[in-house]
C-alpha cells in the first residue's frame, strides 16, 4: 500500500482497475502506437488503390464528424477529456509508484476543399495531470502546415512545416526509461517533396531536416541531467522509383542520405559526439489485392559512418514491412516489422537497432462500437555493447460512437522491459484510461 492509500481510504484504484476490466471483457484492444525511435524512415505509401477498406477508413455517415465550412475550407475541432490509472508512473523496476491523472487534448484541423491542389493546418495539445505527482505531469503540443501544388497533371510539389513539444516515449531505447519519464524535447521539421506520376511509374524526391533540442531534467530524487549533448540536426534526401507490374502490384526502390549534426561537439563524459553520415538502400513490393490483403514489404542495407575515429562504422539490414489482411468485411488485421538504427545515451552506446514486430486487430462489433487489439515485441540491440533490451506491449480498448458529436474510448496497456543482468532500467506498467471525445 502507497502513501497515498493510507491517506485516503476510498481505494479509487480498484474502482477504476474494476471498470476497466468489465469492460476489456468483451472489448479487444487499441492504446495508440508509440515510436521508441526519433527519426522515422520514409514508407512507401499509395499501396491503396481502393481495393480494400479497412475497418477504421469504412465512412460511417450517421457517426463521422461533418466539419464546419468556412469559405474553401473545412475545419475539424476536436477535445479529449478523460481520467486514467498508471501503476508505475516512473518506471521503476522496485518501490513503484501509481497515480491516477487526467487528460485535456484539444485540437483543430482545417483543410481545403479544392479540386486542384491543397492546403491543411493542424494544431492540437495534450495537457496530461498526475493527482499527487505533479513531476510527472506532461504539456505537449503540435503545430503544423502541409501545402500541395499541382503543378501538371503528373506532377506535384509538397511542402511541409511542423513544430512540437514532446514528451519522450517511456519506451525509447536512447535514453534509460526512469529518465525518459522526465524527457522533454523540441522538434521542429521542414521538408519538400517532388512527385511524378505516369502511367505505370511513380516517383519522388524528397528533402527534410528535423532539428532537435531537449529540455534540462530534474528528477524526482533531485537528479539535475543536462540534455544538451542530445541537441542536433538531421538533413535527408530521400528518392523513390516504383514501377506496377499489374493495378494490384508494383515493385520499388529507394535510397536515402542523411547528415547528423550535433550542437555540442563533446558529450559530457568528454568523449567526441556523434556527428555522421548515413545511407540506406532499400527494395520490395507494394500490393493491394481485392477482398484479400495490401501492404508494402521491403528490405536492403542501412551504412553510418561517424565522425570521430572513437566509434565504428555501423551497418546491417534494414527492414520496412506492413501488411492489412482483411478476413471479413468487419474485420482488419495489419502485421508490421522493421528494422531501424537510432543514435542511444545510454551510458557508453553510440547506437542501436531497433527490431520490431508487432499485429493488431481491429473489429466492428456493431456499426457504432469499434474493438481493437494490438500485440507489440521489440529487441533493441545495443552496438559496442552487451547490452539489450526486450519491450512487450499489449493493449486493448473500445470506441462507441453515440452521434456525430459524441464517442467515448476505453484503452487499456500493459508495457514490460527486461534487460540481461548488471542493468537495472527492467520494469514493468499498466495504463488504463476512459475518455470523451466531442468532435464537429
Amino acid at each position: 500500500m502507497t502513501r497515498r492509500d493510507k491517506e485516503n481510504p476510498i481505494n479509487w484504484k480498484t474502482l477504476l482497475l474494476a471498470g476497466l476490466a468489465g469492460s476489456i471483457g468483451f472489448s479487444i484492444p487499441a492504446v495508440a502506437q508509440e515510436d521508441s525511435v526519433l527519426v522515422r524512415p520514409v514508407m512507401p505509401d499509395d499501396f491503396d488503390r481502393g481495393r480494400n477498406e479497412s475497418v477504421a477508413e469504412r465512412a460511417r455517415p450517421d457517426y463521422d464528424p461533418i466539419g464546419i465550412h468556412a469559405g474553401s475550407f473545412v475545419l475539424r475541432p476536436r477535445v479529449e477529456t478523460g481520467l486514467g490509472y498508471d501503476s508505475n508512473i516512473y518506471l521503476m523496476k522496485q518501490d513503484k509508484t501509481d497515480a491516477a491523472y487526467a487528460v485535456l487534448a484539444p485540437s483543430l484541423q482545417a483543410s481545403s476543399a479544392w479540386s486542384r491542389h491543397a492546403l491543411n493546418f493542424t494544431a492540437s495539445t495534450n495537457l496530461r495531470r498526475y493527482f499527487g505527482e505533479s513531476d510527472r505531469n506532461e504539456t505537449t503540443w503540435n503545430a503544423g502546415t502541409l501545402g500541395r501544388l499541382d503543378l501538371t497533371s503528373s506532377f506535384s510539389l509538397t511542402g511541409e512545416a511542423q513544430f512540437a513539444k514532446l514528451a519522450e516515449n517511456t519506451l525509447s531505447g536512447a535514453i534509460a526509461s526512469q529518465q525518459a519519464a522526465f524527457s522533454r524535447y523540441r522538434r521542429d521539421y521542414y521538408s519538400l517533396r517532388g512527385e511524378y506520376r505516369s502511367g505505370q511509374l511513380r516517383s519522388f524526391l524528397k528533402a527534410d531536416e528535423t532539428v532537435f533540442r531537449f529540455s534540462d531534467m530534474n528528477l524526482s530524487d533531485g537528479t539535475f541531467i543536462d540534455q544538451g549533448d542530445r541537441d542536433r540536426n538531421v538533413k535527408r534526401v530521400v528518392g523513390q522509383v516504383e514501377y506496377a507490374f499489374t493495378p494490384s502490384v508494383s515493385a520499388y526502390g529507394q535510397g536515402t542520405y542523411d547528415w547528423t549534426n550535433y550542437d555540442r561537439a563533446l558529450l559530457l563524459s568528454g568523449d567526441d559526439n556523434r556527428d555522421s553520415e548515413a545511407y540506406r538502400m532499400i527494395a520490395g513490393f507494394n500490393f493491394d489485392l481485392a477482398g484479400m490483403m495490401r501492404g508494402t514489404l521491403g528490405a536492403g542495407y542501412i551504412r553510418r559512418n561517424f565522425d570521430s575515429v572513437l566509434y565504428r562504422t555501423v551497418s546491417g539490414l534494414s527492414v520496412e514491412g506492413r501488411v492489412e489482411f482483411f478476413p471479413s468485411e468487419l474485420t482488419t488485421v495489419t502485421v508490421q516489422a522493421q528494422r531501424l538504427l537510432e543514435d542511444s545515451n545510454i551510458n557508453q552506446t553510440t547506437a542501436f537497432f531497433s527490431n520490431t514486430l508487432s499485429t493488431r486487430v481491429d473489429h466492428e462489433l456493431l456499426r457504432n462500437l469499434i474493438l481493437n487489439a494490438r500485440g507489440e515485441l521489440e529487441y533493441q540491440d545495443y552496438l559496442n555493447s552487451d547490452r539489450h533490451n526486450w519491450l512487450y506491449r499489449a493493449s486493448t480498448g473500445a470506441r462507441y460512437l453515440v452521434d456525430n458529436r459524441f464517442s467515448v474510448a476505453l484503452n487499456a496497456q500493459y508495457a514490460s522491459r527486461t534487460t540481461q543482468a548488471g542493468y537495472s532500467s527492467g520494469f514493468s506498467d499498466f495504463r488504463g484510461q476512459l475518455s470523451l471525445i466531442i468532435q464537429k
